[in-house]
């Protein structure tokens, strides 16, 4: 089952592992699903034991920490800080090595939370992902256990505020949830899609790529980073298109300037050479239509035949009606990027510096004899908290109080 037809199974039936090793098949054939789903079912076994019949949402957060973290040692792969290597975007590849990226380990963190069916959910943030845990009547009364996960940072908290601070998160785009909302199953399916889109780009299939963006817009309808990354698809294919009419009415415009001189050329074999003189007449061997279509048009100099000029013709209104979908298609979802709201990129260097900045700081904690943190067990959970972490939080609580308040 292809990855198209697994998104139109009714919500219930869907499984972020399975999906996710569709995907993970379509760009590395050879992989068996059951060697991964045997390492999925070991680590949620084990969680399951530790966790026993606790129920509150901070000892799974915490069991699920200890077991992919502290016990079996996943954690981000730290010669690849521009996710560069195609591996670690697939759950396969966290799974073989134990290194992955911001997509592969919030990945992996809710492929095994769906196998004990903790309600934990994936967030987009610009060009990354972390989770939820989202109980939306946990107190009772409607009222929701909600804790974000940086699962980049060994599962810990992180505030939509920290994100909207240092990714850049503009309003329009936060209030129109394009960026830290808590997607459903479908709509996280559908934006790992921008991942296999990607990987078929960079092997040079550029409508293969279009159609997996092309899917995952239609069922991930806020993802403002692939409306943009099919925009870009689109422009390029647009502007190929420009190109090639542009050859096309050179060819054919050489060719009505002096029809007499192709004819006698075509037919009669009289092409210049060096001596200045007529070449011997040559029969000329049968060709079809499409020989003599690509020969007029990567050859501008030698020609095939008289009809030429009508068959370029017809070939340059194929091209214009396609130039002319492909900028209805760019310009629709450079539109639709617009009235959502995009992030700026995030900085090239951007996890190098989170990353390095984490080791100085535990480097200093040991060199001074002292640390930022504070360190706590409550209910046999062990917490870790930098003393500076609530005053900054609410600082920028107070700096973006008007993303969260209801438009009227």
């Amino acid at each position: 089952m292809s990855i198209f037809e697994y998104l139109k199974l009714p919500d219930k039936e869907l499984n972020i592992g399975i999906a996710s090793l569709i995907l993970s098949k379509e760009v590395y054939p050879n992989i068996k699903f059951k060697k991964y789903l045997a390492i999925i079912k070991k680590l949620s076994s084990e969680i399951f034991w530790a966790v026993g019949d606790r129920t509150d949402p901070e000892y799974h957060i915490s069991a699920i920490n200890t077991c992919l973290f502290r016990k079996n040692d996943y954690g981000y792969d730290m010669d690849d800080f521009y996710g560069q290597k195609t591996k670690n975007h697939f759950l396969t590849g966290i799974l073989d090595t134990k290194k992955g990226v911001c997509t592969s380990l919030p990945l992996l963190y809710m492929v095994v939370a769906e196998r004990l069916n903790y309600p934990i959910y994936g967030i987009h943030a610009p060009q990354h992902f972390y989770c939820r845990y989202y109980s939306p009547d946990y107190y009772g009364k409607g009222k929701p256990y909600i804790s974000n996960i940086e699962v980049t940072g060994g599962g810990g908290e992180n505030p939509d505020v920290f994100y909207i601070e240092d990714m850049k998160i503009p309003k329009k785009a936060y209030k129109n949830e394009v960026y830290c909302k808590t997607l459903s199953k479908r709509e996280y399916i559908a934006s790992l899609l921008v991942g296999n889109a990607a990987v078929h780009f960079k092997s040079g299939n550029t409508y293969k790529a279009i159609k997996y963006l092309e899917t995952a817009v239609k069922y991930d309808t806020n993802n403002s980073q692939a409306y943009h990354f099919l925009g870009n698809l689109y422009k390029k294919l647009y502007f190929i298109k420009l190109k090639k009419l542009d050859s096309l009415k050179d060819q054919k415009l050489l060719i009505t300037q002096n029809p007499h001189r192709i004819k006698n050329n075509m037919y009669y074999g009289n092409f210049p050479n060096n001596n200045n003189t007529t070449i011997r007449p040559q029969i000329p061997k049968a060709r079809t239509s499409m020989d003599i279509l690509n020969e007029s048009i990567n050859n501008p100099n030698k020609f095939s035949s008289v009809n030429n000029s009508r068959q370029i013709s017809i070939l340059i209104n194929q091209h214009q009606q396609k130039a002319i979908y492909y900028k209805k298609e760019l310009e629709a979802n450079y539109a639709k990027v617009n009235e959502l709201g995009i992030a700026p990129p995030c900085p090239k260097e951007y996890w190098k510096e989170y990353f390095n900045k984490v080791q100085l700081d535990i480097e200093k904690d040991l060199k001074n004899g002292k640390t930022k943190k504070v360190k706590y067990t409550v209910n046999g959970i062990e917490y870790e908290m930098d003393i500076l972490y609530l005053k900054r939080l609410h600082q920028l609580e107070e700096k973006y109080n008007d993303y969260f308040e209801k438009d009227k």
